[in-house]
């Protein structure tokens, strides 16, 4: 099977995870992010994480939120500004949240920026 095939038929499984359990959303639409990704559908993905962050926010899931924060700005190297505010986002979260290593793998990557 191909990479976007397994992708696929992981995301239709944590949507139909996600129906009884909401808190999965945010984890479900990173991989669907993803397989938009894969599919070369920047645009969608793009959207699709920012879905993910804006419910994550709503209900209040920090560690979802500073997840797939950092998720997203992985992706936007081609916009090193945004990429920059969205990874300095996440790293708030993790350091508020206690995950040190989390935040300090940031640390560097917002430096070189």
């Amino acid at each position: 099977e191909s990479i976007k095939t397994v992708v696929n038929s992981l995301v239709k499984v944590l949507k139909s995870y996600a129906k009884k359990y909401p808190y999965c959303l945010p984890f479900t639409l990173q991989c669907e992010a993803k397989a938009s990704w894969l599919s070369n559908d920047k645009r969608q993905a793009i959207l699709t994480w920012e879905k993910g962050i804006a419910f994550a926010r709503e209900k209040s899931l920090q560690l979802p939120l500073g997840l797939t924060l950092q998720d997203l700005g992985i992706h936007l190297a081609d916009d090193p500004t945004r990429q920059k505010s969205v990874f300095n986002e996440a790293k708030e979260i993790y350091t508020e949240l206690g995950m040190s290593y989390y935040a300090s793998t940031l640390e560097s990557t917002t430096a070189a920026g």
